[in-house]
């Protein structure tokens, strides 16, 4: 080893320093069983040629195996500079890293940064799409995920899993125009793509009751009336109905909207559940 040392120290060719160098290395690994002073060694060897594939391969295997992942996000980076940006390389140690970042360094924020870039260069890379499913439980990242998936989903027409991003996302927006844009559009798909009108009709009444409790918004309230009245008919789904209207209008203060409310559902009894006694 001291031979190798000394003759690497003495000459100026890198050829020649590179062989000696990987012999040494291969001593501290192979003979010494000393994982950190073969690391030093493919160090030097990088430092002196960036692109020596088995100077790299080396560090990969050694920084995975001692399980040291800051030092291999490093590697990674440092290769990443060294390929086509959005190329099969590029993306290939896009992936890579965002795995580590994921896996073993539980850093999520990275995790999503990365499959992000590797969806922004490869649109729909379905192991990043993947892997931003498998994340999207976490309910910190869960609104952030959905809207990059969002985009992928309408451009695949894949429709059952956009019902769901539409859904989860929900939870995290406040505006109420927004959130009854989502759920007419929850219902619509439901209806037209899914062929369920029951769960059209959920999604419509939870778009009409928000509707409901809005100042100033009768138009947009009654138009999702007419809406939910039509699928109401396709199912004869009449009691649900009034279920829905009674109970929007059961704690409010809006007497205009508990008349119009009130006038509906006794109008629903007497026609389509022939009950005229609970229309009176």
């Amino acid at each position: 080893l001291e031979v190798y040392r000394n003759a690497s120290d003495a000459t100026i060719d890198m050829e020649r320093k590179k062989a000696l160098l990987y012999k040494q290395a291969s001593l501290h690994e192979d003979e010494l069983a000393d994982a950190d002073a073969a690391v030093d060694t493919w160090r030097a060897v990088v430092d002196l040629d960036g692109e020596d594939e088995r100077a790299i391969a080396a560090l990969d295997r050694l920084y995975t195996s001692g399980k040291r992942w800051h030092d291999l996000v490093e590697l990674t980076l440092r290769r990443l500079e060294r390929v086509e940006e959005g190329g099969p390389s590029w993306i290939a140690l896009k992936q890579r890293l965002g795995h580590i970042y994921e896996a073993e360094l539980t850093d999520l924020p990275a995790a999503i940064d990365t499959y992000e870039e590797v969806l922004g260069r490869a649109h729909a890379h379905p192991e990043a799409v993947r892997a931003l499913e498998r994340l999207i439980v976490d309910h910190d990242h869960t609104f952030r995920i959905a809207q990059i998936l969002e985009p992928i989903y309408k451009d695949q027409d894949a429709w059952q899993k956009l019902v769901v991003i539409y859904d989860a996302e929900l939870e995290f927006i406040d505006d109420k125009v927004r959130r009854v844009e989502l759920l007419r559009e929850i219902a619509r798909i439901h209806e037209k793509r899914g062929g369920d009108v029951r769960l059209a009709f959920g999604a419509l009444a939870r778009a009409w009751t928000e509707e409901a409790g809005e100042p100033d918004a009768v138009d947009r309230e009654t138009e999702l009336f007419h809406e939910l009245r039509r699928l109401s008919h396709m199912l004869s789904m009449w009691k649900q109905l009034v279920e829905v209207l009674q109970k929007a209008v059961a704690d409010s203060y809006d007497y205009d909207l508990q008349a119009r409310v009130h006038a509906r559902v006794a109008e629903i009894q007497e026609q389509q559940l022939g009950d005229r006694g609970g229309a009176i």
